[in-house]
């Protein structure tokens, strides 16, 4: 499950909004979901985030961090949780479930490795991918992250089990509450540019 994050965070009237909603990892762990094994392990879920002068991952102001694959370690800040591979921080990803494995790595999840590891949650750093041949075993939750300027912090960790999303409202001229749920979205992945947006509570 991924985690949520909720800030106030003063935007410029007319400014361009970047929101990448995570996807579930086996639809193609788009947004930072490691993969998996086809058939035998299951690909963490991509993070959810919104991104300020620009498109690239330096450019996210808010980050919430997908679920490791396999039932793996949960999306939370500031750190995902842990499972075979370890959950994502604020300085660096989550290590692979064994030596050899694959880490977790700023904005995305270290992939499953040997036959059944799962891959790691996508976040501000992504969770380490679970290493398992026996049975299958979970990748780590990958990290929230929010910019210092944001007021009234609240997150959760390991509490959306169903579709992402991305909510902005409208609290009063200049200022602008995101919302982020990053969890694995099991309507796939969609992009948007937001230019001033004006509708108290527009859901996304």
């Amino acid at each position: 499950r991924g985690g949520r994050v909720k800030a106030d965070i003063d935007v410029a009237p007319g400014e361009k909004l970047y929101v990448f909603v995570g996807q579930e990892g086996n639809s193609g762990n788009y947004n930072g979901g490691g993969s998996a094994v086809p058939n035998y392990g299951r690909g963490g879920g991509g993070a959810s985030d919104v991104r300020r002068g620009g498109a690239s991952l330096s450019d996210r102001i808010i980050v919430a961090g997908g679920g490791g694959g396999n039932g793996g370690g949960a999306g939370g800040y500031p750190n995902g949780l842990g499972s075979s591979g370890w959950g994502g921080g604020q300085f660096n990803g989550g290590r692979a479930g064994t030596a050899g494995g694959h880490d977790g790595t700023f904005g995305s999840g270290g992939d499953g490795s040997l036959m059944y590891g799962g891959g790691g949650g996508g976040g501000y750093f992504g969770g380490g991918g679970g290493s398992c041949d026996i049975s299958p075993c979970g990748g780590g939750g990958g990290s929230g992250y929010v910019i210092p300027t944001a007021r009234n912090l609240f997150t959760q960790t390991g509490v959306n089990p169903g579709a992402g999303s991305v909510t902005i409202t409208t609290l009063a001229s200049g200022t602008t509450a995101l919302y982020v749920d990053g969890i694995l979205s099991v309507n796939g992945a969609k992009n948007f540019e937001i230019s001033h947006p004006t509708k108290p509570g527009m859901k996304l």
